[in-house]
């Protein structure tokens, strides 16, 4: 629905690139097993990578709320 896609982009604007980096805890993540099972790669390498997931996902997400879309999310 437009009006949650314009939830999610207002929680994520708040959200800095800081933010994301502090939260950003591959030990947890390869604790936990989450896919895609590369949380022992350096740090700094898979903090750049995901930065830019995030950006990406943020842009899109932003893009969709100003046009009132709806995004349809998948979980596998």
């Amino acid at each position: 629905m437009p009006e949650e896609v314009q939830q999610i982009d207002n929680i994520l604007t708040a959200w800095t690139e800081t933010d994301f980096l502090q939260r950003f805890d591959p030990v947890t993540m390869d604790r936990a097993e989450l896919y895609p099972g590369i949380w022992d790669e350096p740090v700094d390498e898979l903090q750049e990578e995901y930065l830019a997931y995030f950006k990406e996902m943020k842009d899109f997400i932003q893009q969709a709320a100003k046009q009132q879309q709806a995004i349809v999310v998948t979980i596998v």
